[in-house]
């Protein structure tokens, strides 16, 4: 457990609220009448979020930390950790903060275990 940057009530909730949110028939994928696959509301760096919290490694998302989806993964996070944005069409701290119920600044103290 990373209970240096967060309390351990707010380490706690925030695992559990990952959890519901994995459980969560939304996050599963859909297809419509056609058979066409749409993804689920879990995003990659959902997980990627939830190592962090947990203060594993972000390479243990992977199985290849050269592979262009986890640098840009990486990216992502550093922009978050400095305040800025990555995709213009996802809020990533909006995003993590609904999913995870934590305050921005809980967001930016788990980023900044990232080492680049």
């Amino acid at each position: 457990m990373n209970h240096k940057l967060l309390d351990t009530k707010t380490f706690k909730h925030a695992v559990t609220k990952f959890k519901e949110l994995v459980k969560s028939p939304k996050t599963k994928p859909r297809y419509n009448e056609y058979g066409t696959k749409f993804r689920g509301d879990t995003h990659y760096i959902h997980f990627a979020f939830y190592a962090l919290l947990k203060g594993k490694p972000l390479s243990s998302i992977t199985h290849d930390s050269n592979s262009e989806r986890y640098k840009e993964l990486k990216a992502a996070l550093k922009k978050v950790e400095t305040g800025t944005s990555y995709f213009e069409d996802l809020d990533i701290t909006k995003l993590l903060s609904q999913d995870f119920d934590l305050s921005p600044n809980d967001i930016k103290l788990v980023l900044c275990q990232l080492h680049f």
